[in-house]
């Protein structure tokens, strides 16, 4: 949220990604991966990941590559997605600003440059002003059947209402676009085993997304396997 402290401080678990195999060790219920990047680290807790994040209350990975895809709901200027490619840590030890930087900016501004050095910028930023103000991550679309789509990460905002999608690349995603298809309420997307992906609205509504047509079966017959 907006404490300026707690996710900056390796000390506490508040605005992080954190890291654990659910099985209990120790005294604790769960274990502690050893290849966390602050294990062994007297100022850090051990079950982080990444640092810097305000709200990210809807991340994934792509099923295809492992690549961590984030989205960060801002304060009152930016919300914004993150993106760590595998190949360069699915985010290990990631710094993404907050609460120094909201989005690319210093906060509270869209013209000031992050000021945080270390900092690891968004590859999408979507303004308050524009209507942005709870912004949803959703996935890379791995789905045969949904051609148009394969290889695009789908996103929406809570308010802004609408479908959009991109090519999730660094230092910034391409090809950013609305995809004309109204959402009001979106709150999370969902990907099941056959990479079917899903969208669900705060009126209860949950749906799937699908090639023009809503007869396609879910999961595609074995041919269309990737």
């Amino acid at each position: 949220g907006s404490s300026s402290a707690t996710a900056q401080d390796l000390d506490s678990l508040l605005g992080k990604v954190l890291r654990i195999d659910p099985r209990p060790s120790g005294s604790l219920g769960y274990t502690i991966p050893p290849d966390n990047p602050f294990v062994g680290n007297p100022a850090a807790r051990d079950e982080i990941w990444a640092s810097g994040l305000r709200n990210p209350f809807r991340f994934s990975f792509d099923r295809l590559t492992g690549d961590l895809a984030i989205g960060d709901v801002g304060q009152a200027t930016t919300e914004e997605i993150d993106f760590v490619p595998s190949s360069q840590g699915a985010g290990r030890g990631v710094n993404f600003g907050w609460a120094q930087c909201e989005g690319s900016f210093a906060t509270g501004t869209k013209d000031t440059p992050c000021p945080l050095a270390t900092a690891t910028a968004p590859v999408i930023d979507a303004f308050a002003s524009d209507g942005w103000h709870a912004i949803i991550a959703g996935y890379v679309l791995r789905d045969p059947s949904v051609p148009s789509l394969l290889g695009r990460f789908v996103y929406s905002d809570t308010s802004k209402g609408e479908l959009w999608s991109a090519r999730l690349t660094t230092p910034r995603a391409e090809d950013v676009r609305s995809m004309g298809i109204g959402v009001p309420g979106a709150t999370s997307f969902g990907e099941d085993a056959a990479g079917c992906v899903y969208l669900t609205q705060l009126g209860g509504a949950v749906s799937r997304i699908v090639e023009n047509d809503a007869r396609i079966p879910c999961p595609p017959a074995a041919a269309q396997q990737p």
